[in-house]
């Protein structure tokens, strides 16, 4: 993973999140809304569509799947 934070590899959209998780696309529409998802670094020109830091989503989906 690249360590330059100005390189695009190292945000996430929805798609990405699909890739790291391995859920579907309704699934991570659900899970973005959740309390304990990370928040996301900045929201794109349209207003709409919210990025995330990588690491942040590596990590988080890190925690989901660690044993209890």
């Amino acid at each position: 993973m690249p360590k330059d934070p100005t390189d695009p590899r190292t945000l996430a959209g929805r798609t990405e999140i699909q890739e790291i998780t391995e859920l579907s696309r309704q699934r991570v529409h659900q899970l973005v809304h959740e309390d304990d998802f990370p928040a996301p670094l900045d929201v794109l020109a349209d207003g709409r569509t919210p990025i995330w830091r990588r690491l942040d989503i590596e990590e988080w989906w890190a925690r989901q799947k660690a044993p209890e």
